[in-house]
């Protein structure tokens, strides 16, 4: 099964509070969305991933169950 038909798609318009950001050709980071919901993201290649976890999460480090949301984004 693809990824965006697990999960629904980031909404339209929500903000994002970046806690942590590495740079350079593979860039990722981590923070939390305006509801309070961890987020994080990386780029390979030339594509933007973005997951978002469920608000409630039992442990510090999420695994793919936690994920409530994705998105892939071209950045060339």
């Amino acid at each position: 099964m693809v990824a965006e038909e697990r999960y629904s798609a980031v909404p339209t318009g929500l903000k994002f509070d970046v806690e942590q950001v590495t740079t350079g050709a593979q860039a990722s980071g981590f923070g939390s969305t305006e509801d309070n919901r961890p987020f994080a993201f990386r780029v390979y290649k030339s594509t933007l991933y973005l997951e978002i976890y469920r608000a409630d999460l039992p442990t510090p480090v999420p695994d793919k169950s936690d994920v409530t949301a994705v998105s892939e984004q071209s950045v060339t």
